[in-house]
């Protein structure tokens, strides 16, 4: 296979290594790979490495682990009053204090 460039033909090592790829690698079209690839380094060497800002991906959001349901408290049944015990009358002079 020739390909030539104006007067120049580019060499036969590199066609064959082009060719050899595309066969090792099941390249049905040797002639577009070969495009493809004389523009991706056309480019490169036009360009430069260019960064290529990606959208930020979006963190997921952090699961939150929600505690079980407290249980509901039991019914509350006839409650009565507790029960209280009598007391002695506070003694509010000296006497009632000192039995005098």
């Amino acid at each position: 296979m020739e390909i030539r460039i104006g007067d120049k033909e580019i060499p036969a090592r590199f066609v064959q290594d082009v060719l050899d790829y595309c066969t090792a690698n099941g390249i049905a079209d040797p002639y577009a790979f070969f495009v493809k690839i004389l523009r991706k380094g056309f480019d490169l060497e036009k360009w430069g490495h260019l960064q290529v800002a990606k959208a930020p991906e979006p963190k997921p959001e952090p699961v939150k682990e929600t505690p079980p349901p407290a249980p509901e408290p039991a019914p509350v049944k006839d409650k009565k009053p507790p029960v209280v015990a009598p007391v002695a009358p506070v003694r509010k002079n000296a006497k009632d204090l000192y039995g005098e």
